[in-house]
């Protein structure tokens, strides 16, 4: 059996601390049998697990998206390279897959194939070949993992009434890195440059190698690097956003989705705006919405002081900054010089792109970076929320951080409440009125006031934060180093 704490993560692998772990224990559990690894293209999923293949003396195959025939014959090949032996001439996928899972020659190891999507595209019976080759084999088996870059293609597999279901151990999904490790990853420190950095394109490593492995070096550069690499016609990305969606066939294919999903990049956030915004009504939204959410490209947050409200917004930056600033300027046919080019998008940047993701930014550091003792006790859910008689009447009030605790019952005990603003000038004291106002009228008097801006604060609102035990001003550094 494999020793858990032999199988070292390389050096090449940043972060990903976490997912290591988790395929580390999976090879290492005599019960194994599946595993699934997904996310989308480049987040380093193929390095993964090409690595832990390798540090476990594993066969590693990567499919083509090309007819069966030639997988199964570039299939053998590698199982040649694998076994030190003359590549066999596997006649059928049954065949192959019977073979690769007996393992007395070769000890248990790990069976990684990389691009499941295309075997089961090219061969439909792929997934019923392989649970009956899993399920012939004595106990214990040799492992498989299967790693895809199509969310829903991946999660079909193990679906309910698939010859998969029930014999997956290990279902792991790769997210984008969060905003701390992006910062690390890419080597920027200043703290609003990268609030605007991870804002604009997120994530994705992936990214780093086709910007030429350079980074913005400061605010000023940063117009001219987005310019450079993500804005200007020919970028490198461009049209990133576009290819992402497109890689969800189910989501590039359906001209539906596409009318939903460009509503809530414009501000269409729950049902309701949404149906406005398409012309459909709100009971033809379910199916969309679902496949839209199962992708991974948008999430619902619930309102966590009303559990029948609920929002949707975009996850994936590079998308918003495609829908919103690029794909507008495309429309026109712009072709000017890179300085006037960028002054076209600034304001729809940073009002539509940056300032929405830099209110996430504030929920996600409330929930897993704040310590208790700023927020004043344990917080278990974080989200946004309209206060009011209802989401759209007179006097409404929206909160861009809304932080709880549940009781024994149930309910939701307010610990904390926020105002996130992305600003190019230092917020005032108005902001610390209007959440003194909110919360009221939320009827959390003992809640701790929680100000969010990268550009800072003035005076007049320090002055009157030092004075007071409730408040916490949460600026550009503290969101990237602080708790």
């Amino acid at each position: 059996m494999i020793e858990f704490s032999i199988i070292e993560k390389p050096a090449s692998i940043f972060d990903r601390d976490r997912e290591w772990a988790l395929l580390s224990r999976f090879l290492a559990s005599p019960s194994a049998r599946l595993g699934l690894v997904y996310g989308r293209r480049r987040l380093g999923k193929t390095h993964i697990v090409e690595r832990i293949a390798a540090q476990v003396n594993g066969l590693y195959f990567c499919a083509a998206q090309q007819p069966s025939a030639r997988n199964l014959d570039d299939f053998g090949q590698a199982v040649g390279r694998w076994r030190n032996i003359v590549s066999p001439n596997y006649r059928s996928w049954d065949e192959a897959l019977r073979d690769v899972l007996a393992h007395p020659e070769t000890g248990r190891s790990v069976v990684v194939l990389d691009e499941a999507g295309y075997l089961v595209e090219q061969e439909p019976a792929f997934p019923s070949l392989l649970q009956r080759a899993l399920d012939r084999q004595p106990r214990p088996v040799r492992p498989v993992l299967l790693s895809g870059s199509s969310h829903a293609v991946m999660k079909t597999l193990t679906a309910p009434g698939k010859p998969l279901r029930g014999r997956a151990s290990l279902e792991l999904v790769l997210d984008p890195f969060d905003f701390r490790t992006t910062a690390s990853f890419w080597g920027i420190q200043e703290a609003r440059l990268a609030v605007q950095h991870w804002s604009t394109i997120g994530g994705t490593p992936g990214y780093r190698e086709l910007c030429d492995e350079a980074a913005p070096t400061s605010l000023r550069d940063f117009p001219a690097w987005l310019t450079r690499y993500v804005l200007a016609p020919g970028a490198p990305l461009h049209r990133e956003g576009r290819v992402v969606l497109l890689e969800e066939s189910t989501v590039g294919e359906t001209p539906g989705h596409w009318s939903v999903l460009a509503a809530i990049t414009s501000g269409a956030r729950s049902r309701s705006e949404i149906a406005t915004a398409t012309g459909r009504p709100s009971t033809a939204l379910a199916i969309p919405l679902a496949i839209l959410t199962a992708s991974g490209l948008v999430v619902r947050d619930q309102d966590p002081l009303h559990r029948k409200r609920s929002t949707y917004s975009v996850c994936e930056p590079i998308v918003t900054t495609w829908k919103e600033v690029i794909e507008p300027i495309d429309r026109r046919k712009i072709r000017r010089d890179d300085r006037r080019w960028f002054d076209d998008i600034e304001a729809p940047l940073h009002s539509r792109v940056i300032g929405p993701a830099f209110e996430r930014l504030a929920r996600d550091w409330t929930l897993n970076d704040a310590a208790e003792r700023t927020l004043g006790g344990h917080v278990t859910a974080v989200g946004e929320s309209t206060v009011g008689r209802s989401i759209s009447g007179h006097g409404a009030m929206q909160l861009d951080v809304v932080a709880i605790d549940r009781d024994p019952a149930g309910h939701p005990q307010v610990i904390a409440i926020g105002e996130a603003k992305h600003q190019l000038r230092p917020m005032g004291a108005a902001q610390l009125d209007r959440l003194d106002a909110a919360r009221e009228r939320v009827g959390a008097q003992t809640a701790k006031l929680l100000l969010f801006c990268d550009a800072g604060f003035d005076r007049t609102l320090e002055r009157q934060a030092q004075r007071r035990t409730d408040v916490e001003l949460i600026d550009a550094d503290r969101l990237l180093t602080g708790s």
